[in-house]
């Protein structure tokens, strides 16, 4: 049976990923399940090594469809397990809906509320896989550092 382009794709995407970040390799097969539910949504996963974040984002003038760009920055995480942490929260956002004109404006509570949610969700995903139990309190501590960096304007 031929291999399909988007098998390729994820593969490529893997590749580059592990590359950038060999101590992720252990996790290839999160990662890999990870990135076929982005890809089931028609994401496009970008690899930067320019940012120190990562962020989904929709596609610009798209208001029929929700076509999604997953940026995983990889530039100067203390630990290269942030990157898989921060995979997870951006999968949660992947679960939400579209967001509200609240929820698009960075400093409100919704904002706020929509990016709890969006770690929740990951997380459960998170709980779903037995290699990662023994990394839970990891994550945790960088969820709640992550939380602890949204501003909200009351």
């Amino acid at each position: 049976m031929p291999v399909v382009p988007l098998e390729i794709k994820k593969r490529n995407t893997l590749r580059g990923l592990f590359a950038s970040i060999p101590d992720l390799k252990p996790f290839e097969q999160v990662i890999d399940i990870l990135f076929s539910e982005f890809y089931s949504k028609d994401a496009i996963i970008i690899i930067d090594s320019q940012i120190n974040s990562s962020h989904l984002a929709q596609t610009p003038r798209n208001m029929l469809s929700r076509n999604f760009e997953l940026y995983i920055g990889i530039r100067e995480r203390e630990d290269p397990l942030d990157v898989l942490w921060s995979i997870f929260h951006e999968y949660g956002h992947l679960l939400q809906d579209r967001p509200t004109d609240q929820e698009l404006i960075e400093g409100t509570y919704a904002k706020y509320l929509r990016e709890l949610d969006a770690w929740g969700l990951g997380e459960t995903k998170f709980l779903e896989f037995d290699i990662l139990k023994p990394y839970l309190n990891n994550f945790k501590t960088y969820r709640t550092m992550c939380q602890n960096s949204y501003v909200v304007d009351r």
